[in-house]
């Protein structure tokens, strides 16, 4: 009997043993967060920094946890283009424009099974056009060259905000880099402000 329990207690270590030399070892830097994957289990695990040992047969995704920063821009070889926009006056221009956000851990889950890792394309990028022209489209384009410019940009953050903390993203800035008006519209500013300047008292 006594040599039965010693067997089976050798034979629970070895079988534990042989599964931790069977376990992946798994660094997530100081930076970093991870999420493993079960496929079987459908289990989701967040990895914060350190070492880890992770059973081979699950992925595991490395987020960064710093903040990250995403621009759309019209200059040659941007992969991703400035938004073209219509105004509520009818007058089309092109933004350039930065978001700026990072990963929230506690809700790193929610990012990972809507998106794994492809949120910058899949969803930041179609996001911060959509916004962008939606709210855009509400003001006209003269309003762009004044104090309005901010308030878009107010009214675009919260927008913003709203839309990347349902799927486990934090914004901490967005930026309106620039506007490119036709040049139609350019000279017309233009010529209003000489008028302007010349009408003033000398």
């Amino acid at each position: 009997m006594e040599n039965a329990r010693l067997f089976f207690l050798l034979l629970g270590v070895l079988s534990y043993l042989t599964g931790c030399n069977s376990l992946t070892p798994t660094e997530i830097g100081a930076s970093e967060v991870g999420v493993v994957a079960d496929p079987i289990a459908g289990s989701l695990t967040v990895l914060l920094p350190g070492s880890h040992l992770v059973d081979p047969t699950h992925t595991v995704t490395i987020y960064p946890t710093a903040v990250q920063s995403f621009t759309i821009h019209s200059a040659s070889g941007s992969p991703y283009d400035a938004v073209t926009v219509r105004f509520a006056d009818g007058e089309e221009a092109a933004i350039d424009a930065s978001v700026l956000f990072l990963v929230d851990v506690a809700n790193l889950t929610q990012l990972y099974s809507s998106w794994q890792d492809r949120y910058l394309d899949d969803f930041i990028l179609p996001t911060m056009r959509g916004v962008i022209r939606d709210i855009a489209s509400q003001y006209t384009a003269e309003e762009m060259v004044g104090e309005a410019l901010l308030t878009l940009e107010d009214e675009i953050q919260a927008e913003l905000a709203t839309r990347f903390g349902e799927q486990g993203l934090i914004v901490n800035d967005f930026l309106v880099r620039s506007i490119t008006f036709s040049d139609e519209f350019t000279q017309r500013m233009e010529m209003q402000a000489i008028a302007t300047q010349t009408a003033l008292p000398q």
